[in-house]
């Protein structure tokens, strides 16, 4: 699947689910498109992101699907997120 308009949360800022593992602090992001908007589906990627969305997937047990986000955490470091692992809109 291939997004043809931008994330209607494109912008945002959110509260991702869950806690960061090395500090337990929550997780605040800010959201700005669909990743295979930017790049092309996670799937067949070679971008680091996707390597890394691809093992965390994994490990989460996230949905297998391209409702994947690019999403800029606070410290300016940027992560693909799954649309399931967004809690609320901050």
């Amino acid at each position: 699947m291939v997004h043809e308009d931008q994330s209607p949360i494109a912008g945002l800022n959110a509260r991702l689910v869950g806690r960061d593992r090395s500090t337990g602090s929550p997780v605040d992001v800010v959201i700005d498109d669909w990743w295979d908007r930017i790049h092309s589906s996670w799937r067949h990627s070679t971008h680091h992101l996707a390597i890394a969305y691809t093992a965390r997937r994994a490990f989460d047990h996230l949905p297998d699907d391209d409702h994947v986000l690019l999403a800029k955490l606070s410290n300016g470091m940027e992560c693909l997120i799954h649309v399931t692992e967004i809690d609320d809109f901050t």
